[in-house]
């Protein structure tokens, strides 16, 4: 095997990704869940595939072809809408808009994260098999991608939903930042007049 390492470092990330999945799980951190589990997947999908593919770009799994180069397309949705996820939350956070998270409220909250997380990115499979040239390609000690073609509808469909989304990830990143630094103002404000008292 010429590229020993690739299965061997995307085991100990698969590993490494699982290893705080019972702290988030207590927690219900819905979308770090959600982000282990897209690393998780992507992980296993190159552990198996550096495996499977190496020294060697025969077709010996058509099906698992199919199914991981789709997996491994939405994967390039999921992590910015786990992202998004996050600093929605932190923002939300860091802002106090509400003083009081209600069980509903919570509730409502994973629910949305998880829809976002889990359920955003299988709906964007029709948009990408649109944007498809042709089954997949097998790379050597690599294994399957699926290859969108270089036309305006491919590269819409690839990378400006991405860049949208990424966008507003700096959006909710901005706002986070702005309401931290405008608490660490209140706080220096309420020590300041607190020693001249």
């Amino acid at each position: 095997m010429l590229h020993a390492d690739y299965p061997f470092w995307s085991f100990v990330g698969l590993v490494a990704v699982l290893l705080p999945l019972p702290w988030h799980w207590r927690a219900r951190n819905v979308a770090t869940l959600a982000l282990i589990f897209w690393i998780a997947l992507a992980n296993l999908i190159v552990f198996v595939n550096s495996l499977v593919w190496a020294d060697n770009f025969a077709d010996h799994a058509p099906a698992w072809c199919d199914i991981s180069g789709r997996i491994w397309q939405i994967f390039g949705y999921g992590i910015p809408a786990c992202s998004l996820a996050q600093m929605r939350r932190l923002e939300s956070v860091a802002s106090t808009r509400r003083s009081v998270i209600t069980a509903v409220h919570r509730r409502r909250r994973m629910w949305l994260e998880a829809a976002w997380c889990l359920l955003l990115p299988p709906f964007m499979l029709p948009l990408l098999y649109v944007a498809q040239g042709h089954r997949y390609d097998i790379y050597e000690n690599v294994g399957c991608r699926i290859v969108p073609t270089t036309t305006w509808a491919g590269l819409i469909v690839t990378h400006c939903f991405t860049i949208l989304i990424a966008l507003a990830v700096l959006v909710y990143s901005a706002l986070a930042i702005r309401w931290f630094l405008v608490r660490r103002l209140q706080f220096r404000a309420i020590l300041a007049a607190s020693q001249t008292g």
